[in-house]
């Protein structure tokens, strides 16, 4: 609390925000706008501040090939910090508090099972002895000033406890893989699409005392039933107002990107032809953001959470004709929901349509029994996907407690720690490492106050003042200073230049077309148009989409190519509606207008947007320019080959709209020349397969020419 770098960034109250005036459609962003936030305040005195404690720990190994070196860090954090600040590890909002024994235990001289359980109570042993220090301040408060001098009385107490499933376990006492840490449901319910009732530790410290004094036999029959092991000391048992088993969240890395999602393209690598299926991704036309599988994907192997991500974004536009409708409605659906749950901002319209994709999956995850693919589907992960709502309505979007964060803090305050050890003894040095740099970080921070500055360690020195980005930016000097007509037509693929440029000109200088393509324009505007026989051209474009979820996310960066050199050029969103004059009524005053809210079923952020293929970025000569256009002429001009309009519904197997090459009335491919200003972002479309098996001899540079259909 007392650091001030985060002296703007904290809440003390709970609220409830809603997307409209009658508070209908209620709001989930930070852990004070969840319920747990509102329900646990009404616990505390009067005037009492909660604290949010956030805990967090999983084991990591320290060596990448020999030496078996690992280290077993716990994190704290609390959520009264904006989430954006935590999770930048540079902003040091979560801080390290131990790091637990990792020796292993000789199985030689014991059981297994004596050997499990000797390595859960020590854990727990560990962590009540480091979470200790917070139980009497839960309970009766503690007084604690923030960077602004501000006296509060806080209660330090358990939020959430941020970890993958064995972990999960683990801190909770129940049975990896035989039971749910959140609820009562077994391992032979897990497939079914409910929840059961939610667990609570009193319920839990109950059992395991009642089981205590039984036999061995009858005690071993009543936590069978309960799915529960037999922890004498829970470290969480004295902390007041917790609940451990509603402080366990939802995990997006392990439970759905590298857990269900990662199922779900084995299952349709099962089922696909796996040659077929390769030589399509192969030739994906290129993105800026996705990564190209030049080897397809069949035969990946340690894939991390980015490739994940990336195979996701590209496949379903790829199986779509070689595998049963069925089993890409049910992919559609699982892949829609793993989308759903990252959302920034959550409503109650939201949460009711990620319950929906779970739903739809249930109905249709059939089609992978009947196929072979699978026997069943009692896994965990599955089974955790029931509790995103409810985890989202306590706690804020998932986010707050993503195991990305934990995973990344690994580096600074682990493997770089024992990376400046002699190997030896390694522990008491990472430790004391850590120490003399937080000893450096406080004293920089201190004389940063002395100047009346605020020290930050990853931030370089300006040279200049920062000026706003624009939307849309471009090198100040182009690639081709001069590309003349017919280099146009060989490279770049345009062969109506001037014809083109005849009705840009004409809604420029606010000339009426009366039928067809036959436009009339001033004579000294023709005349000099007639003399272009040369323009400026450039090779990318970059856009900085503001983020529609929250206000604190940076801008999206995209980019888009129209490069003769790499044969690339790529597919872009182009504002349409407004534009009666280039330029003049896009979408970027709407997108900074306010806040902006996910997506819903009657949002459609399509409207007014179409699909173009960008041949060219270009500017006509500057001797020209002021004769052609006026005394204010346009900025840097596009090129485009239009695909149809988006349809208001998308096709009902794969959920992606499909479009086709948009042709005038004599056949030939609509094209227009449009302001670079007019451009959204690039976006890449999927050749329309079908059941049809790919030329191998197309590449990602000729794939867009060689079809007519597209996704």
């Amino acid at each position: 609390l007392a650091d001030p770098t985060f002296a703007d960034h904290l809440s003390f109250t709970p609220c409830k925000n809603y997307a409209d005036a009658e508070g209908s459609n209620r709001l989930y962003t930070e852990i004070n706008t969840g319920n747990w936030a509102y329900e646990t305040q009404m616990l505390l005195p009067d005037g009492a501040t909660l604290i949010s404690v956030i805990l967090s720990s999983d084991k990591t190994e320290l060596t990448s090939f020999t030496g078996k070196r690992s280290c077993y860090p716990v994190y704290l954090t609390i959520g009264n910090i904006s989430k954006h600040m935590r999770r930048q590890p540079s902003m040091r909002a979560q801080r390290l508090l131990a790091y637990l024994p990792t020796g292993h235990v000789d199985d030689t001289v014991m059981s297994e099972a004596k050997a499990r359980r000797l390595r859960r109570d020590l854990f727990h042993h560990c962590m009540r002895r480091i979470c200790a220090p917070l139980f009497e301040p839960a309970e009766k408060g503690v007084l604690l000033a923030d960077s602004r001098g501000v006296v509060r009385g806080c209660h330090p107490i358990l939020a959430a406890y941020v970890a993958d499933y064995p972990e999960q376990c683990l801190v909770t006492g129940v049975r990896y893989g035989e039971a749910c840490p959140r609820c009562d449901i077994l391992k032979d319910h897990f497939d079914i699409d409910e929840c059961g009732d939610l667990r609570h530790q009193d319920d839990t410290l109950a059992t395991i005392r009642y089981a205590n004094k039984l036999p061995a036999g009858a005690k071993a029959s009543v936590l069978d039933a309960a799915g529960l092991n037999d922890i004498p000391a829970p470290f969480w048992a004295d902390w007041p107002h917790a609940n451990i088993h509603a402080a366990i969240t939802s995990d997006v890395l392990h439970q759905l990107i590298q857990g269900v999602g990662k199922h779900a393209v084995q299952w349709l690598i099962t089922l696909a032809p796996a040659r077929e299926l390769d030589a399509r991704i192969q030739r994906l036309p290129l993105a800026h953001g996705l990564r190209h599988f030049k080897n397809g994907i069949s035969k990946l192997s340690n894939i991390q959470g980015s490739e994940h991500k990336a195979i996701y974004a590209q496949l379903l536009g790829c199986v779509h004709g070689i595998v049963p409708d069925k089993a890409v409605r049910a992919v559609t659906a699982l892949l829609d929901f793993i989308y759903i749950a990252q959302y920034e901002c959550h409503s109650d319209s939201t949460l009711a349509q990620l319950q929906e994709t779970l739903t739809q999956f249930h109905e249709l995850k059939s089609v992978f029994q009947e196929h072979g693919v699978r026997d069943d589907f009692k896994f965990p992960k599955l089974h955790m996907m029931q509790h995103y709502v409810e985890s989202i309505r306590l706690f804020g979007t998932t986010d707050n407690y993503n195991t990305e964060a934990t995973e990344r803090l690994h580096i600074d305050l682990a493997k770089h720690a024992f990376r400046a050890t002699n190997k030896r003894n390694f522990a008491a040095q990472m430790c004391r490492w850590l120490e003399r740099r937080e000893a450096i970080f406080w004293f920089a921070t201190y004389l940063a106050w002395k100047r009346g500055k605020k020290f930050n360690a990853r931030l370089r020195q300006r040279k200049k003042a920062s000026k706003p980005r624009n939307p849309v930016t471009l090198a100040k000097r182009p690639d081709h200073a001069r590309v003349r007509l017919g280099e146009l037509r060989t490279q770049y693929g345009i062969t109506d230049l001037h014809a083109a440029l005849t009705p840009f000109l004409a809604k420029w200088h606010k000339v009426r077309r009366y039928r067809g393509y036959d436009v009339e324009l001033p004579a000294s505007v023709a005349h000099t148009l007639a003399q272009v026989s040369s323009v400026r051209t450039w090779s990318r474009v970059k856009f900085y989409t503001p983020n529609t979820q929250t206000l604190d996310a940076p801008d999206v960066l995209n980019i888009a190519f129209a490069s003769p050199r790499h044969r690339r050029f790529d597919t872009v969103l182009i504002q349409t509606q407004g534009n009666d004059v280039a330029g003049q009524g896009g979408l970027e005053g709407a997108l900074r207008s306010g806040t902006h809210y996910p997506v819903t079923h009657h949002y459609r952020p399509y409207l007014g947007i179409r699909v173009g293929r960008l041949r060219a970025i270009f500017k006509v000569p500057a001797q020209l320019e002021h004769a052609l256009f006026g005394q204010d002429p346009p900025d840097h001009l596009a090129y485009v080959e239009w695909f149809t309009k988006i349809p208001a519904q998308p096709n009902r197997i794969n959920g992606m709209f499909p479009l086709k090459r948009s042709l005038r009335p004599d056949g030939v491919v609509e094209r227009e020349i449009v302001e670079v200003l007019d451009i959204r972002r690039a976006c890449q479309l999927f050749p329309a397969f079908g059941r049809a098996r790919v030329n191998r001899k197309l590449t990602p540079s000729t794939i867009l020419d060689a079809y007519e259909s597209f996704y």
